[in-house]
């Protein structure tokens, strides 16, 4: 198949340009535009003065757009670590403290899933908040007696272990799911 030469207009040429300039225009197109340039002024001045602070601005930065998309997910998720966490704290004092079998998990797997190596720092905190808690609530309710302390070292235990399954839960998913680098 022979190639024909073929000219293109002003207005193609400059929609081309910039494809040129961050070079993702095919070999075709920028043959086509140099052919273009070496017989268009106009069009080399174009070519020359481009403008590529606005070029920049007409996309976006993925980079920025995916941290800032990042941060505001964390930030949500942590703001229902905390409400969970603190939900699952709460429910401790009635009878609806079975529930705390599936909220600890799903907060220990948000732990794992916003803070990645760093799990451990929201689960020893919800750890603390959940022995002040019940000692504080215990010591109001009960006053002080010889088994004050033991029961909400006892509650701070399971509610450890149930934050460590959960952590678990969200290590082995993102395991299996992770993307496998080409090679």
């Amino acid at each position: 198949m022979k190639k024909t030469n073929t000219s293109i207009s002003c207005n193609v040429c400059q929609d081309l340009i910039p494809l040129v300039l961050d070079e993702v225009a095919s070999k075709d197109s920028v043959e086509l535009v140099n052919q273009h340039l070496a017989t268009c002024e106009s069009c080399r001045n174009y070519y020359g003065n481009f403008p590529m602070q606005e070029a920049a601005n007409l996309y976006p930065d993925d980079d920025r757009t995916v941290k800032k998309m990042k941060k505001a997910l964390s930030l949500g998720l942590l703001a229902f670590l905390l409400i969970g966490g603190l939900l699952g704290i709460v429910l401790t004092d009635g009878e609806n403290v079975f529930y705390n079998s599936i909220i600890m998990p799903i907060v220990g797997s948000l732990c794992y899933l916003v803070c990645h190596k760093r799990w451990y720092f929201p689960c020893l905190g919800l750890m603390g908040i959940t022995y002040l808690w019940i000692f504080i609530t215990s010591w109001i309710e009960e006053g002080y007696s010889e088994y004050l302390f033991m029961m909400p070292v006892f509650y701070t235990f399971v509610y450890g272990i149930l934050l460590i399954v959960g952590v678990t839960i969200a290590y082995l998913l993102t395991y299996a799911f992770r993307k496998e680098k080409m090679v």
